[in-house]
């Protein structure tokens, strides 16, 4: 029976007793939280409010305490020899310290005014509950478990830096907020001061950065708006946009797709300001491969393969006048097989070189005329036909863009003509042969005047009769 009675009595001991200390934190705790605000300083020392009188911590207090859970304490961790020492305010001081000499006392002043102070609660000699601390670091107020910070605090570090959130083990870790001295206003998730996973940096000038972070680094899908109003969003790795993503500036012009280190490369468009628009494979900023640029007016057009911006390729320009220029190009001209397009429906066909006819080359006007053959710079040489939308064929030589040498004129009606150009202008004998069988000859003299050499028919037409053979 005593036995059992003695095994009640250790179970009350061991589990109520503990209780009943812990349900006593319920009144003591914010009674001891409620004395932060009656925290004072003299000069650089703290000071707490007791039984409504302010009472110096570096003085003597009157009457010592025992030690119980719960109770309101000042909690002062030496740094001298002896380890952590711990020690109520009115031991602070012995009665060597009134015998010092002035010096003696300043040095001593200052000695504890150097050493960690807390003021809170414990449990069995140890900070636990709610407390607050003067350390070398800083101040903290909040929650303490087993003498270290541990649970909701705000920790003020010397440099003006201020913590606040949870505390594990001494370290920031969780939900919390950083609060900088020139502003700047940091909350998410942290890992030793560092932000991992969900946070928000706000800077004094109004710049934001908010997503996933990796050790302070934006990494991973986030958002950046700087001072100037541009915008960043999308996957980021360490700290730049790095796949997909957009980016758009306060003019409104903007670029989205594929980022790399931020620059757009990959698929992606890009509008400007003033509506130039670029989408297609981007390389470094720049369309390199397939797509398409689209200028501010709207009517010029480049559509194909580019490098550098630039056609090269096959590949369609359409420029402000509405010529249409579509084929292989090198740097945004045609060069090779290609064709262009007037918008009155006139078309020339052939080789280029460098944005200009060269080889063989077809052109056909809006009225149906026709003239193929070679050409050179840009211009007509050698042999070319020309065919009218009557019917009347051309054949002749040209020298720099001018008729020159042997020409024939095929009339519909079965007439020819043929004769000799020279710079463009008819010279020597000509003869006319009629459909009949008549034929008719005269002569061209080239004169100079003031504009170049004119051709001046200088002989009268002679008319024969066709030689007919008796039956």
């Amino acid at each position: 029976m005593k036995a059992q009675i003695a095994f009640v009595i250790l179970h009350i001991n061991m589990v109520f007793v503990p209780l009943l200390k812990s349900l006593y934190f319920l009144f003591v705790v914010p009674d001891a939280v409620h004395t932060f605000n009656g925290f004072k300083r003299f000069g650089w020392r703290p000071a707490i409010l007791r039984n409504q009188h302010l009472c110096d911590m570096s003085e003597n207090q009157p009457g010592p305490h025992t030690l119980q859970a719960g109770l309101n304490f000042v909690f002062d961790r030496g740094s001298d020899s002896r380890g952590e020492r711990r020690e109520y305010v009115n031991e602070q001081k012995n009665s060597s310290a009134d015998t010092a000499e002035p010096d003696t006392k300043v040095e001593a002043l200052q000695e504890a005014q150097n050493r960690p102070r807390y003021v809170g609660t414990l449990l069995n000699e140890i900070p636990w509950g709610k407390g607050a601390s003067w350390e070398e670091e800083g101040h903290y107020v909040g929650d303490w478990v087993a003498g270290v910070k541990h649970g909701h605090g705000v920790f003020t570090i010397e440099d003006g830096v201020v913590l606040e959130g949870r505390f594990v083990g001494d370290m920031f870790v969780g939900p919390g907020n950083v609060t900088f001295p020139d502003g700047t206003f940091t909350e998410g998730c942290y890992d030793d001061c560092d932000l991992y996973g969900q946070g928000k940096v706000t800077l004094p000038n109004g710049a934001t950065t908010e997503g996933m972070f990796l050790k302070d680094v934006l990494h991973g899908h986030g958002k950046i708006r700087d001072e100037r109003g541009t915008i960043s969003e999308g996957t980021f790795l360490d700290g730049a946009l790095h796949g997909n993503g957009k980016l758009t500036w306060v003019d409104g012009s903007f670029m989205e797709g594929t980022f790399l280190h931020n620059i757009l490369h990959g698929s992606g468009k890009a509008i400007t300001s003033d509506g130039t628009c670029m989408e297609g494979t981007i390389f470094n900023n720049t369309l390199h491969g397939p797509g398409k640029l689209t200028f501010a007016n709207g009517k010029r057009c480049c559509e194909g393969m580019f490098l550098n911006n630039a056609l090269h390729g096959l590949g369609k320009n359409t420029d402000v006048n509405g010529l249409i220029a579509e084929g292989m190009f090198l740097n945004n001209q045609l060069h090779g097989p290609g064709r262009l397009t007037d918008r009155d429906g006139s078309y020339g066909e052939g080789t280029f070189s460098n944005g200009r006819p060269c080889g063989w080359y077809k052109h056909v006007a809006a009225n149906g005329d026709t003239a193929e053959g070679y050409r050179a710079n840009g211009t007509w040489i050698g042999p070319v036909k020309c065919t009218s939308a009557s019917g009347v064929l051309l054949e002749g030589s040209f020298l720099h863009e001018k008729r020159h040498g042997p020409w024939m004129i095929h009339m519909g009606n079965g007439t020819t003509v043929e004769g000799q150009f020279e710079n463009g202008v008819e010279c020597g004998g000509w003869t006319a042969k009629i459909s009949n069988g008549t034929s008719i000859q005269f002569n061209w003299e080239l004169k100079s005047t003031g504009n170049g050499s004119t051709a001046y028919l200088i002989q009268p037409i002679l008319q024969q009769q066709p030689h007919i053979n008796s039956p």
